[in-house]
Order: structure tokens, then sequence, then C-alpha cells
């Protein structure tokens, strides 16, 4: 089984990454590699959570740059095969890395998560392949993500100026893009607990950054067909 590190940005909150790292660490035999990436928390907070993560876990930081920023920035430090990019409100009830790893390491699938979700956002006729009318866009919810580090880099990282939201739904469709819509793959209850948006939904402006991601996110989606020269892409890579 290929190597691959965990990526898990937070900003304040450390309990929940305390308690996820500690699931893991409690069921997982293997001692993944893990890079927490702290996007502004408290120098308290920061002190704190140093002093209390479990041995192997290194830690970045960076000053309120958003969790898209900290995705680039933790994949930056990443030296394995894989990586899987994890929110740090998930806990793990069951050994689950390799599981997300196997349709990597046979070659079934580009991508994975744990569970597929149906995209609403896609303006109609947004992307290169030809979707009949009634179909939907079908792509991975974006609390898990595992995939090689090299398409990674093929791809761009994430895109920064979906500073919040976003922006795993534009990677996921650019992975698509380049590979396929068969190269996302779900692999169903494995054993990770998804608390659900304990960490974003708890800023007091992240409706506002909802709407403005959302808005740049379908500005940029409805160029892409004619490969516009005014799409951005900011990956800080």
């Amino acid at each position: 089984m290929m190597d691959s590190t965990l990526v898990i940005p937070q900003r304040g909150h450390i309990e929940l990454t305390l308690d996820c790292l500690d699931s893991l660490r409690r069921v997982e035999s293997k001692r993944w590699p893990v890079v927490v990436v702290d996007d502004g928390s408290t120098m308290e907070e920061v002190e704190r959570f140093d002093r209390l993560k479990p041995p192997g876990v290194r830690l970045v930081t960076q000053f309120q740059a958003g969790v898209t920023a900290a995705w680039n920035l933790g994949a930056l430090q990443v030296c394995t095969k894989a990586v899987l990019f994890i929110n740090n409100d998930v806990l793990f009830r069951t050994p689950s890395v390799e599981a997300m790893l196997e349709p990597l390491n046979t070659k079934t699938a580009r991508m994975t998560g744990v569970r597929y979700r149906i995209e609403p956002n896609v303006p109609v006729g947004s992307l290169n392949e030809e979707l009949p009318e009634d179909e939907t866009i079908r792509l991975l919810e974006g609390w898990a993500l595992s995939c090689f580090v090299e398409d990674y880099y093929r791809i761009g990282g994430f895109d920064e100026q979906f500073q919040t939201y976003f922006s795993d739904t534009d990677f996921q469709l650019r992975m698509r893009e380049e590979f396929g819509s068969s190269c996302l793959k779900a692999i169903g209850d494995i054993g990770l607990e998804h608390l659900g948006h304990r960490t974003a939904h708890l800023e007091p402006t992240h409706r506002q950054q909802w709407r403005r991601d959302r808005k740049l996110f379908r500005l940029k989606w409805k160029q892409v067909k004619n490969r516009s020269p005014d799409i951005a892409f900011t990956s800080g890579l």
C-alpha cells in the first residue's frame, strides 16, 4: 500500500483537531504522517495545540488566508505519493486511510471520498464533457478527499480565489476535465464520521463568504468552456 500524508486545516476550535488526531492514533496501526495548518488561531491556541498534539504531527501556520490556502500550504509539506485532505471536524471510528487509498493503488480512481453529492451550482454547458440535459454533476463530499500528489500539482492545486467554499468543487471539476468523470470514486461507509461544519459555520461572516465564493465560482465556470483569458487561477503554487 502506498504512503499518504494527512493535511488538516484549523482556525481556533483546536479541541476538534485534537479529537480528530486522537481518534486517528487510536484506531490506525500505521502512524500516517500528519500536517496541521493553522489559519490564524490566537497565539495561546497555537501554543496549546503545539503542546498537546500527538508526536509526529507537524504544525505550520499562516495568518487567516482561508482554508483553501491552508490546503495548498499543507500540500507543500507532503513528501508521500498520496495526500488525504481532511477537515478537523472528522473522527476516525475504524481504520480508514488504507480504504481511501485502495482505488488509487489499484488505479481505478484518481480521487476518492466517502460519499457522492450532487452539485447544483455548476452553470449548464460550462463543462467540456457533453452531458444529457437531465444529468446532474456528481462530485465527492469535500470533507475527506484523497488523491495522488502528482495529480494535485498537475491540476494546479486549489484555486485560492475561493477562500473558504467551492475550492474542492472547483478542484474536482478540473480533475473531471483532465481524467474524465470516472476518476472520482466514493468509498462508502469506512468508519469516518463528519461532525458537520463545526469550524466554518461558526465564523460570523460565513454566509457572506459563501455568497462571495459562489459568485466567483459560477463566473469562472461560465467562462471555462470558452477558455476565456479572464479566468483567474490563483492556486498560490
